[in-house]
């Protein structure tokens, strides 16, 4: 059930990395090893000009992926993938999330014929229509594992009452130094009790049918021992006695899993497609644009490029990183202008100090003030303890915009605030 188990899966994100990494050669033969048929370097535009989400889908509708017999697994992959691309994660980090995190499983296909393999410990609190134990045969008092290492008395032994010694307290030694005796039984009585709720937990799992598998060592009459084992305990809880080599008890009725009433069918199945664009066109070609929309376009195109700028680390990097997030918002926004590259270029090296050298940046981000309101702060920059609080505007100078920012600001303990002007490059500070 675990998504990274599954070889499509596996193709799918190898893929990714191959568009991530376009310039490695290692990846490109990784993709011919595989007989995959696609172009690294048109992949790799596509990868930067498609959300996360959108490239995925953009994959699963090539031949070279089979999403027909897995949907199951995609459906759940692409969930996730929908989850950090929320949070403004790119590309690159999820594709590593996957491999970082391999523990991601199908979620709400219980009534799927799946079966769940866990420890008794990890399934304390859950419940299952059917249950089976397979190794049932842990010792209940286990003498080993009550051996613990500590400092004991000696002074029976010396003249001195403060002599002692550090050793392992064992039922021998047990036997001749007190505290060692004291250590020993109490560690004893712990480990015992967590055995017996060990086998409460496995026994209690079950909604309707429970299976229990375990060995046991017979009596000299053919009957279960009387020794500490979960096994034997439970047979003998249970009145039995077995000349043969097996031991069967039975309990009740066998009940089947009623399939019609499963939460999780569907009724639907979705259609997986990463062409919205070319169905849904916000401005279409014959329509002129006023100016008014043109600058509330300009604007959005803005924020949404500066919102896909993180940070920084090499001046060398500018050119590239603004690129790639312009073309991402382009796609998002449906609205191109080249001149917005230049625009978060300026606006970058006018706050560099805010790009630069940052211990936490947060862009886009929704808080909610003590009056219940929802503000969204442009960019949002932590360094030590204080915050500062960035406003990008496209349009003219105004004075009501210093009373806005102060509505961000007053949100902190410790914060100050910049007014950008992307069209004039000015910098208003506000505190």
């Amino acid at each position: 059930m675990r998504l990274i188990a599954n070889f499509e899966i596996r193709k799918l994100l190898l893929i990714a990395l191959a568009a991530v990494y376009d310039k490695d050669e290692n990846y490109k033969k990784a993709i011919c090893e595989l007989n995959i048929d696609i172009n690294i370097d048109e992949l790799a535009k596509k990868a930067r000009s498609l959300s996360p989400y959108e490239f995925f889908c953009f994959l699963l509708e090539k031949r070279d992926i089979n999403y027909k017999d897995n949907a199951i697994y995609f459906d759940t992959f692409l969930e996730k993938v929908v989850e950090l691309s929320k949070n403004k994660k790119d590309l690159e980090y999820i594709i590593n999330y996957f491999y970082e995190h391999p523990d991601i499983a199908l979620q709400g296909f219980e009534n799927e014929g799946a079966v769940k393999i866990m420890t008794i410990h990890k399934a304390k609190g859950l419940e299952s229509h059917t249950v089976i134990v397979p190794y049932y045969e842990w010792n209940i008092y286990d003498a080993k594992r009550a051996e613990i290492y500590g400092s004991f008395n000696i002074s029976d032994f010396t003249d001195n009452d403060k002599d002692s010694i550090f050793a392992k307290a064992d039922k021998s030694l047990s036997a001749i130094l007190p505290d060692a005796k004291e250590a020993y039984y109490k560690q004893l009585k712990t480990n015992t009790i967590e055995a017996l709720n060990l086998m409460y937990v496995a026994n209690t799992r079950a909604k309707e049918n429970l299976f229990i598998i375990g060995t046991y060592k017979k009596s000299k009459d053919g009957s279960c021992s009387k020794n500490l084992q979960s096994s034997c305990i439970l047979i003998n809880a249970l009145g039995g006695n077995s000349q043969n080599d097996t031991f069967v008890y039975e309990k009740g009725k066998l009940k089947a899993l009623n399939k019609a009433a499963s939460p999780h069918k569907k009724k639907i199945k979705p259609q997986i497609g990463a062409n919205i664009r070319d169905y849904l066109k916000i401005y279409p070609e014959v329509y002129k644009l006023d100016i008014k929309t043109k600058e509330k376009l300009f604007g959005d195109l803005f924020h949404q490029t500066m919102a896909f700028i993180g940070r920084l680390s090499c001046p060398e990097d500018l050119d590239n990183v603004v690129a790639d997030a312009y073309y991402r918002a382009k796609n998002i926004v449906g609205y191109e202008d080249e001149n917005i590259i230049l625009a978060a270029k300026n606006a970058v090296v006018d706050l560099k100090n805010y790009f630069f050298n940052i211990d936490a940046f947060y862009n886009e981000k929704e808080i909610v003030n003590g009056r219940g309101e929802i503000k969204r702060i442009d960019r949002l920059i932590k360094r030590g303890n204080s915050y500062t609080v960035i406003d990008y505007k496209t349009g003219k100078y105004e004075e009501k915009h210093k009373n806005q920012l102060r509505g961000y600001m007053e949100m902190f303990e410790k914060a100050e605030g910049i007014l950008y002007y992307s069209k004039s490059r000015r910098k208003e500070y506000v505190f």
